[in-house]
């Protein structure tokens, strides 16, 4: 599943969509940066997020990517909180669910001081090497991703849910990206 974030219908807060010619669909999605300090966990009432809905089937383990681009390639501009609103782990246990306080991570960087450069593709994982969660759900049908705000600055363009092809491989570079997915 390929998602458009500039094409989210419901967005809350800061969230604003902005033209970028280097964007999926020439446009994108921007918390912009007001220099917060970065939000220590995921709120059950987020002050700024959006969320956009898609099809996916029960007992489907999906690999989660993202292409951002931080504020002035900077480190502070980098994460966002990432739920659904009924997702599972690989044992049907409820996981990063909508609303609590339970979520999965994105954080552009790879690692501290491994630096930003322009768009870049990264999973739910955190580190280099480390492997994310994978998401699942429990019951085919439409369902929701809500994206909220941990530092402020990021730019998101595409979102992928990837069953097979990017299941162990990224769809794109982690610095100046280019990969524009159909």
């Amino acid at each position: 599943m390929l998602l458009h974030p500039a094409d989210a219908t419901t967005i809350v807060g800061e969230w604003a969509r902005q033209a970028d010619t280097t964007a999926a669909t020439s446009a994108s999605l921007l918390n912009p940066d007001h220099g917060a300090a970065k939000i220590a966990a995921a709120s059950a009432s987020p002050a700024n997020y959006f969320e956009m809905t898609f099809d996916a089937p029960a007992g489907t383990a999906y690999r989660l990517w993202m292409r951002g681009k931080a504020t002035n390639n900077s480190f502070s501009n980098d994460s966002v909180f990432i739920q659904f609103g009924d997702s599972v782990d690989a044992n049907g246990t409820p996981a990063f669910g909508i609303p609590t306080t339970n979520s999965t991570g994105y954080n552009l960087e790879d690692c501290n001081g491994c630096g930003l450069s322009g768009w870049g593709w990264q999973d739910n994982a955190w580190g280099i090497g480390v492997q994310p969660p994978l998401i699942y759900f429990a019951s085919g049908g439409t369902h929701t991703i809500r994206i909220q705000v941990r530092e402020d600055g990021l730019a998101l363009d595409q979102i992928l849910l990837s069953p097979q092809k990017f299941l162990n491989a990224s769809p794109g570079a982690l610095k100046n990206d280019t990969t524009i997915l159909q």
